[in-house]
């Protein structure tokens, strides 16, 4: 049975807001960009139609780096970027 003294308000500010945006980078240039390519289809799938339902824009860029040419290169996306990445 519902608590129907719970406001559609109070509900939803109980839920916390996801960032809009995420940036995926892997060292791979092609298993793992079709992987997470993938994932991202298959969540604009499932929820792409619902009106109450922000679908995030992920960014998935596959570099062929190393380790840590992948983070710097990491860090230099996301300070230039337009937009905040979660």
């Amino acid at each position: 049975m519902k608590n129907n003294n719970i406001s559609r308000k109070d509900r939803l500010k109980s839920k916390r807001q996801a960032p809009a945006n995420y940036l995926i980078v892997c060292e791979g240039k092609k298993t793992e960009p079709n992987y997470f390519n993938g994932l991202k289809r298959k969540i604009n799938e499932k929820y792409g139609n619902k009106v109450d339902v922000l679908i995030p824009n992920i960014d998935v860029k596959g570099t062929g780096m190393n380790t840590t040419s992948l983070v710097k290169y990491t860090q230099k996306t996301v300070n230039h970027a337009n937009k905040v990445y979660g």
